[in-house]
């Protein structure tokens, strides 16, 4: 076995695997090797059953033996957040109120990706039913960022962005009602796919309607793309399915007209996300694509997101009081502020995003993308709920993180790509949109800052794990236990 096994993209260790380079028994023990060492200090994953995920890659290895078709990622180990639905692994969404061990039928979109060879190994941590931007609930130690554990994974997919930035494997799927998916990108220095609404089949609907998404965290581009596709049910109906964004060539990077703000409700961006923003802007010129300013400014957007996401968790727990004790506080502070909510309040938000939609979708006849900071700020300290920006300014639960919300709001694509770092060598996380239906032209913008170097991809927080490894040393086999 080897420990590059880890750093290995998710097509590259398919390759691998197809060529019989590597056998997916030997990816997974090792991988599970990997995750026994470093998990317990970051609290990444969920839930994680050795014997099933060993018998999962076991029985990719004897149909590549019987010389049986194989998929696009077979043998390949994914994640799936604990708020996804999986058959072999339990499915608490990060609350008491579900019971342990409670296993529920396949979600459609992990359904797929098993058609397509994949060994979901585990579930990642959420916050509880992913109803903040922190990743923390009563049924888990909080997520620790892999660059400084004393700081935030971000969420409510902190567990997802955590286990991508350590290793643990290559894809992690995960949903996003608000940025659940890019706030940790951002955070933990990976990339963070929200596709157009809609994108990705989701059974049961989700209680947050249009707000809600199926995305994906990797370390690379092309794996991004083609989970999408995988997700979406579009690479099984043939090879020329177009899942694979090429870079642009220099006449096409002429002709694209790239947008930038700051924030999209006016309030400050931290000094050192200004700076890594301005290098990344000047990167996107140097390489031929014309970047100016884009006047954004929707202080209404933020109030629109936060209360049609309080009217759903409200409706998702309707009958809560009689186990309040069980309960995360700040999900119990978000469903008694709605209940204060005017009656038709929920309706009149839909109202105001309707127009908000057509709104954003005219700054699209202006522009082919919009960049700017995902986040206004790095990684916070453990145990804060919101962070304190360089000028002081306080933020509330959802303030913090409008810049995201806004895409869900309108159902239009957006990537977090990682940029750059903060002074403390936090990631610093840029965002890419684009108007509904144009993920593969986001894709196609982030693949082609990737082939030119000009992202933070390729970092990885090795500092900070090779002093866990030395800490806990390696264990044998038999010293790997179930989590």
């Amino acid at each position: 076995m080897t420990d590059a096994f880890h750093a290995w993209t998710a097509i590259e260790t398919a390759k691998k695997i197809k060529d019989r380079v590597v056998s997916p028994v030997e990816v997974m023990a090792s991988l599970l090797d990997r995750a026994a060492l470093l998990d317990p200090a970051y609290a990444s994953l969920q839930a994680l059953d050795v014997e099933t995920a060993m018998n999962a890659a076991r029985r990719a290895e004897a149909r590549l033996t019987s010389g049986a078709p194989v998929g696009p990622l077979h043998g390949v180990p994914v994640s799936v957040k604990d708020l996804l639905a999986t058959a072999d692994l339990p499915t608490r969404r990060g609350s008491r109120l579900v019971p342990e061990g409670t296993r529920l039928p396949d979600a459609p979109g992990v359904r797929l990706l098993r058609r397509s060879g994949a060994l979901v190994f585990a579930k990642t941590t959420t916050s509880e039913f992913g109803h903040k931007a922190t990743t923390d609930s009563l049924v888990s130690a909080p997520t620790r960022n892999p660059w400084d554990r004393s700081r935030t994974a971000g969420g409510s997919s902190g567990g997802a962005g955590a286990a991508v930035a350590l290793g643990l494997g290559p894809l992690a799927v995960a949903t996003d009602g608000g940025g659940s998916i890019r706030i940790p990108a951002s955070f933990c220095g990976v990339l963070g796919v929200k596709p157009t609404s809609g994108t990705v089949p989701t059974f049961p609907p989700s209680r947050l309607g249009v707000l809600g998404h199926i995305g994906v965290l990797s370390r690379d581009v092309r794996d991004a793309a083609l989970a999408l596709s995988l997700l979406a049910g579009r690479h099984e109906a043939g090879s020329d399915a177009g899942w694979e964004p090429e870079p642009l060539t220099r006449a096409e990077r002429r002709r694209v007209r790239v947008g930038l703000y700051r924030t999209v409700d006016g309030t400050s961006v931290d000094p050192d996300v200004e700076r890594v923003l301005g290098e990344f802007v000047r990167d996107m010129r140097s390489i031929g694509l014309q970047v100016s300013e884009a006047p954004i400014d929707l202080p209404d957007a933020g109030p629109v997101w936060d209360a049609l996401f309080m009217s759903a968790m409200a409706e998702e727990f309707a009958t809560f009081d009689e186990r309040a004790a069980d309960v995360s506080s700040s999900l119990l502070d978000t469903i008694r502020a709605w209940r204060q909510a005017p009656p038709g309040a929920g309706e009149e938000a839909e109202t105001r995003r309707a127009v908000l939609r057509h709104t954003v979708a005219g700054l699209f006849s202006h522009f082919d993308v919009l960049v700017g900071p995902t986040l206004p700020v790095t990684a916070f300290p453990i145990g804060q709920q919101a962070p304190v920006r360089a000028d002081g300014l306080r933020d509330d639960l959802t303030s913090w993180w409008r810049n995201t919300q806004l895409w869900n709001l309108t159902g239009m694509p957006a990537v977090s790509l990682p940029g750059g770092f903060d002074r403390r060598g936090l990631p610093v996380g840029i965002q890419i949109t684009a108007r509904s239906g144009q993920d593969h032209l986001v894709l196609r913008v982030c693949r082609t800052l990737e082939a030119e170097g000009r992202t933070a991809l390729a970092a990885s927080p090795q500092a900070a794990l090779r002093g866990r490894l030395a800490e806990v040393g390696r264990p044998g086999r038999g010293d790997r236990a179930t989590a």
